[in-house]
């Protein structure tokens, strides 16, 4: 069997794909692994992705954009990719040979893996036309958006008055090819990693921005919370810049003035609202912005990160409005990294991913095809952690931890846990010099730094004496959890408390990453509902 191997067969069955020379197009492709490695998707140094070449009417091989693949993928697994293509060719047919590759290393061919040759019929552009019904809020088909990348400032300048004939640029492709429809009433969530697209496809469907290829309809008045503080003068009050945001709105000036009271009993800033938005803090911005965005009417309301900004009390009293407008049946559309938020609060998810929706579903499976993302990148984070160890740790040295493990209710080593299974810290020392009263702790922080929890084993009435040099010292800390739906960091120590003064021997500060799920939800950092009670009177 090769080291490196794939069976890549299309979705679809389909003889021929269509497309047109400049357009980005899709091809839905289901990739097994039959090799002997492990694909991992988020190396520094060799990532796998997927990748196409075709040869253009002067012969030249041409090689086109890579698909990144969404996690790692074990020998025997199976991955379906939707894998974006450009052809610039005259041709009115060729063939497109896809394959994975080991960037930096070499294509899977080259390990003696078979390739998929699909065959493309190039036709004119054309234009598509959208029917849109009453029951649609927002419908997508092919958005794509292209922004142009230079070196230098001068690049742009010499392309410039070269009218294009001498290129200076890169094409970076922020959205490849999106295709979603929502309907009216509907919660529409949109969750991925920073940088993935999902602000700019936001600002094309508020229209702030301007998409390179495909159609989209917004069926109603839009209000957008994008940006913070966009739209909104810095020398204005907060009265002010509603007046003049109610004018982009097509808003009357006698409607908007006498909704006036409510924004600003809403926005709940008090003496702030006549005074000039540049005083105002990030929180005093987003309470302006939201209470206006609500008072205009909207039939859509798009809100990209914005509430993540404002406090808990501020962010329950507009989750309440989003019930109310559901009720209403307005359409929102919601991107936010809070995951409870989405399950509680949208009836479909899609994931952007470099730029492309590669899954879509409801809120609870798109969320836990999105925790598998999430874990595998932040398994990249552990592994350069590691390789850094000796900057994250200090001591003495006369002990050092040379082995740890994260292990679940079932005995197994796992770094994804349940709240409210018990799970055993294992952590395995070698000890180089005599310690006269080892003591063995545990750290539990938020990836905000925040310590949630900490124990040792003099706490939990474990003490094992003087240690000789030579002697290996196996701990296994068994702890309840009691943490609530996260991610969180391990931090490791051994010290000497033989005295009145601890002396560290070994610290190893954030060391590994573990996720906690929890299957419903619960506020803060910790989860009391589990084995909680409840008893009501009625007299």
């Amino acid at each position: 069997m090769a080291k490196y191997n794939a069976r890549i067969v299309p979705l679809h069955l389909e003889s021929r794909v269509n497309t047109s020379s400049g357009k980005m197009s899709s091809i839905s492709l289901m990739v097994t692994n039959i090799g002997d490695e492990v694909w991992y998707a988020y190396s520094k140094d060799h990532p796998v992705l997927m990748g196409y070449h075709y040869m253009n009417e002067k012969g030249e091989v041409v090689e086109g954009i890579r698909t990144k693949l969404p996690y790692n993928i074990a020998p025997g697994e199976s991955v379906l990719l939707k894998c974006n293509f450009i052809i610039y060719s005259k041709l009115k047919e060729l063939d497109i040979e896809w394959d994975l590759v080991r960037e930096g290393d070499a294509w899977f061919k080259n390990y003696g893996s078979k390739v998929l040759i699909t065959k493309i019929n190039i036709a004119k552009k054309s234009k598509s036309v959208q029917e849109i019904n009453d029951e649609v809020a927002i419908i997508c088909e092919g958005l794509s958006k292209k922004f142009k990348l230079y070196s230098r400032n001068s690049s742009k300048l010499t392309e410039l008055i070269s009218a294009g004939i001498i290129k200076k640029h890169q094409d970076f492709w922020a959205l490849k090819n999106i295709s979603f429809k929502v309907n009216k009433g509907e919660t529409y969530g949109i969750i991925g990693f920073n940088g993935s697209g999902k602000s700019t496809l936001l600002s094309i469907l508020a229209q702030t921005k301007h998409h390179t290829q495909g159609v989209f309809h917004v069926n109603g008045r839009i209000a957008a919370l994008l940006e913070l503080g966009a739209g909104f003068h810095p020398e204005l009050t907060g009265r002010q810049n509603v007046i003049y945001n109610s004018y982009l709105y097509n808003i009357p000036g006698h409607e908007i003035e006498s909704k006036m009271e409510s924004i600003k009993e809403f926005a709940d800033i008090g003496e702030f609202f006549d005074k000039p938005v540049k005083s105002y803090s990030s929180g005093m911005y987003v309470r302006l912005a939201f209470s206006l965005a609500i008072h205009v009417d909207p039939d859509v309301l798009i809100i990209d990160e914005a509430l993540a900004v404002g406090d808990e009390v501020f962010q329950r009293k507009c989750y309440a409005k989003f019930e109310e407008f559901k009720a209403l049946g307005k359409t929102i559309i919601l991107v936010t990294h809070d995951l409870n938020a989405v399950r509680a609060l949208c009836d479909r998810v899609g994931i952007i991913y470099d730029g492309s929706l590669i899954f879509e579903g409801s809120s609870n499976e798109v969320v836990n095809y999105y925790q598998k993302m999430s874990l595998t990148a932040n398994m990249q984070i552990i592994a350069q952690t590691e390789k850094r160890a000796e900057e994250l740790r200090y001591g003495n040295g006369k002990a050092k931890i040379v082995e740890f493990a994260l292990i679940d209710h079932k005995g197994e080593e796992s770094n994804v846990f349940l709240s409210g299974e018990n799970f055993t810290i294992f952590i395995r020392t070698e000890v180089h010099e005599r310690i006269t009263s080892p003591v063995f702790g545990v750290i539990i922080k938020t990836i905000n730094g925040i310590e949630v929890f900490g124990t040792n084993t003099k706490i939990l009435g474990a003490q094992v004496g003087e240690i000789d040099a030579g002697n290996v010292i196996k701990t296994e800390l068994n702890l309840p959890n009691f943490l609530n739906e996260g991610s969180y960091f391990l931090t490791l120590g051994i010290t000497d408390q033989s005295t009145n003064e601890t002396v560290t021997i070994d610290r190893m500060i954030d060391v590994t990453f573990f996720r906690v799920l929890n299957d419903f939800k619960s506020i803060g950092l910790v989860n009391m509902n589990i084995n909680a009670g409840v008893k009501i009177d009625v007299e």
